[in-house]
């Protein structure tokens, strides 16, 4: 009999964490899923702690040389036989009812054809809580900055998959997921739920972040070419810095920064891309965000600029209920830390 669910994780060099994530999957309260732990060539203990795993959902795919990320991913959906594809890396820990509410979701919404969850975000020093969205056109919308969900937590419908004959792109290294979102944009409805379900480890062994920014900007602007807006090469560096936190922003650049995001407004209402009130709540929120790191700015300075932007207070309710649910499973996330060691 076919499993529901079938999971596909890519390891390569995970020796310290792959053994929790693997944990983190089979100690899920929904049982019915295969896990197919394709081990990309490692030269560290991977494949030796991944067979000592004693349980048969457990199906080891074993390369004997280092193929690369998408053709793991790629051979995995080949060999699945689950309804549900579901991601997981190796250093990631899933939460014992991910897959319990993903199927659930799934199951009763046939519209939905991907669907992440929320994270929270594991590093040396802290947690932080990351909300993605739950509707389908503000995740549309958000595909212009950035990538819409969090990759390894997303389940994908098979069907969907074989339909349309997708599969993660060679040429987009580093931003393989973005590739394929906005692919499965155009067919399918694709959300998240607000829960957190997923802890998303950060450490100083994964791929160079660097790679990561380069390969998303470049499609980050052949997304925006797709969509018919044609940026000067000023308005795709403030595009850049909109999305990208950790470039510092000053005086000036909020005032281009609220002169490329009214433009986007006029843009979306003359073509009708996106659901104008889903589009304005993602670019209210850009403008917020943007508006706090201004570096030359008081706090008291940034709170008073903000409301000059002119959409800004049709996105207002949208971005409180979005703070009040951080600040909820951020407490949630101290109460239960140990969980998350």
């Amino acid at each position: 009999m076919k499993p529901k669910i079938s999971v596909i994780m890519p390891v390569y060099n995970s020796e310290a964490f792959v053994s929790q994530a693997i944990r983190s999957v089979l100690n899920q309260t929904y049982k019915d899923f295969e896990l197919l732990a394709i081990d990309d060539g490692s030269t560290d203990r991977s494949l030796s702690i991944i067979q000592k795993f004693r349980d048969k959902r457990l199906k080891l795919i074993r390369h004997y040389k280092n193929r690369g990320l998408v053709e793991s991913l790629n051979e995995g959906i080949g060999v699945a036989q689950g309804e549900y594809l579901a991601r997981m890396d190796a250093d990631d820990i899933s939460l014992s009812r991910r897959f319990e509410v993903q199927t659930r979701i799934l199951d009763r919404n046939p519209e939905i054809g991907v669907l992440g969850t929320s994270v929270y975000r594991l590093s040396v020093k802290k947690v932080i809580t990351w909300i993605y969205d739950w509707e389908n056109e503000r995740s549309k919308s958000r595909l212009l900055f950035e990538p819409a969900l969090a990759h390894p937590t997303v389940f994908i419908r098979k069907d969907i998959i074989d339909r349309f004959k997708l599969r993660y792109n060679k040429n987009d290294k580093h931003a393989e997921d973005y590739g394929l979102w906005t692919k499965l944009s155009d067919i399918a409805h694709m959300k998240s739920t607000t829960e957190p379900l997923f802890i998303y480890r950060e450490h100083k062994g994964q791929k160079s972040n660097n790679d990561k920014i380069d390969a998303i900007r470049n499609f980050r602007s052949g997304f925006l070419l797709k969509m018919g807006i044609k940026p000067t090469l000023v308005e795709s560096q403030i595009h850049n810095k909109i999305c990208e936190s950790t470039q510092k922003i000053n005086n000036d650049d909020l005032v281009k920064i609220k002169n490329w995001l009214m433009k986007l407004t006029e843009f979306n209402k003359e073509r009708e891309i996106f659901k104008t009130s889903s589009f304005e709540d993602i670019l209210g929120e850009k403008w917020i965000y943007s508006s706090l790191r201004a570096e030359s700015l008081t706090y008291e300075e940034k709170l008073k600029i903000i409301p000059e932007f002119p959409i800004f207070i049709n996105s207002l309710d949208y971005i409180a209920k979005k703070l009040l649910l951080k600040k909820y499973y951020d407490f949630f996330s101290n109460i239960h830390h140990s969980v998350l060691e």
